[in-house]
């Protein structure tokens, strides 16, 4: 927010994406669990609580189920969502990563989860997830 208390505009990325502001992904860097918002195909919201990571610019999740997840099917279909945190809805827009991207956000998720959750992480880090590695992009 501004000195006036309305909210900044997003920046761009170094890819021409836009970014979350900086207050955000501080806070998505903290927070344990947040609850991904999707819809469902009878155009019904749903919200299901995932694990988050961000590398300080872009906020990233991924299913634990891969592809059989329902959330994921859900935000792949429809890719407009919002992310809830604490009391806070924030729309957001998913967008896949490129496969060389997937071991930095393996990463990630063990260097934020790996030490109290460590069989969690795992499943986080298998083969079958890393496709459904999505960024966030704010909208």
């Amino acid at each position: 927010m501004d000195e006036e208390g309305t909210m900044e505009r997003p920046t761009r990325g170094h890819d021409d994406h836009t970014l979350f502001e900086e207050e955000l992904v501080s806070r998505l860097h903290t927070t344990d669990e947040v609850d991904i918002e999707t819809v469902n195909a009878r155009r019904q919201p749903r919200e299901t609580t995932i694990w988050v990571v961000t590398d300080g610019k872009d906020v990233f999740i991924r299913s634990v189920r891969g592809a059989a997840g329902v959330w994921y099917r859900e935000i792949v279909t429809r890719p407009d969502a919002a992310l809830r945190v604490g009391g806070d809805r924030i729309p957001v827009r998913a967008v896949p990563i490129a496969s060389g991207g997937w071991d930095a956000v393996s990463q990630l998720f063990r260097d934020k989860y790996g030490r109290r959750e460590p069989a969690s992480t795992e499943s986080m880090v298998q083969p079958d997830t890393l496709p459904t590695t999505l960024r966030l992009e704010p909208r």
